[in-house]
């Protein structure tokens, strides 16, 4: 009796212990898994803000050269009048205004945005 006792003890902790390694692994495997989605969304999400930053400051440049452009023909003026140094420091001076110019107008429109909702 009191080896059958021990044998039936030594099953339940043998079963147990296979459970536990089933369930172990498995749970790892899912947190691997589930860490692997994660990481694949934040290279998605860091990508697509990347592209968005990339377009948004391409867009900037354009636009404070096409001022200056305009700048240089309303003053009857060449680019090689100026300097690097002063083109360098003009084109700088574009796009604080412009940036600025930006943010005053998405303030603006969340402004609107909320008072629409009230």
């Amino acid at each position: 009796m009191i080896l059958q006792t021990g044998k039936n003890e030594q099953a339940r902790k043998s079963y147990l212990n296979d459970y536990y390694n089933r369930t172990h692994k498995h749970n790892l495997s899912a947190m691997y898994a589930n860490n692997k989605l994660k990481n694949f969304i934040n290279h998605i999400r860091v990508n697509i803000i990347n592209k968005v930053i990339a377009k948004a400051d391409a867009k900037i440049k354009e636009r404070e050269l096409l001022s200056f452009k305009a700048e240089l023909a309303r003053e009857h003026k060449d680019i090689s009048d100026y300097t690097d140094k002063e083109v360098n420091l003009i084109l700088s001076d574009k796009r604080e205004k412009i940036i600025a110019k930006i943010k005053d107008k998405s303030l603006i429109g969340l402004l609107i945005t909320l008072l629409i909702g009230i």
